[in-house]
């Protein structure tokens, strides 16, 4: 889609950021830091399992 951007989906295996078992939450940082770079944000989408072989624990995002 045409001016859409895409973020890294967190995972400690396959860290863009090379972080390994130890996150540093690099990829949220990178999150905030694409927001602040495109200035008008219409909407974000957001899943919680993309491209993984596990699902997440409960509380890695509380609803």
């Amino acid at each position: 889609l045409p001016g859409t951007e895409h973020v890294p989906p967190p995972d400690p295996m396959h860290c863009p950021f090379e972080c390994g078992e130890r996150c540093n939450l690099r990829c949220a940082k990178y999150v905030d830091y694409v927001l602040e770079k495109e200035g008008d944000v219409a909407a974000v989408v957001s899943e919680t399992v993309r491209s993984t072989p596990y699902l997440p624990p409960p509380e890695y995002w509380p609803m």
